[in-house]
């Protein structure tokens, strides 16, 4: 989960927003967890594409957190994926073009593609 924090950070940071967007890991399963973890007061952007959205959408209103959704799609509009990404990393083809700058210069400049890989 760190190596994603970062990246996300870094991509923000080069984009002029770093302190604009704060990035909080939490146990979304859990939303009786969420107030040791989120300041509950914050707005929450979201994107559906399936049910897996639609529950943490539910699971947010429990908790009476405000929700401002963003889109939904079906999955089919989903367009690229970080798994399609990997399996491109993984087969040797062009990637570099579907990530931003820092997110490539992050995973190649670590062990990121050799964990890949195997």
């Amino acid at each position: 989960y760190y190596e994603r924090y970062c990246m996300i950070r870094e991509s923000f940071a080069e984009i002029g927003l770093a302190g604009e967007i704060s990035i909080v890991p939490f146990p979304i399963n859990f939303p009786q967890l969420y107030s040791n973890y989120l300041p509950m007061d914050a707005v929450f952007f979201m994107t559906i594409y399936d049910e897996w959205g639609e529950k943490k959408r539910r699971m947010f209103a429990s908790q009476g957190l405000a929700v401002e959704l963003l889109w939904k799609k079906p999955i089919a509009e989903k367009g690229l994926s970080a798994s399609a990404i990997r399996q491109k990393i993984i087969a040797g083809d062009p990637w570099q073009h579907l990530v931003p700058p820092a997110v490539y210069r992050m995973i190649t400049t670590s062990a990121l593609i050799n964990r890949l890989r195997e």
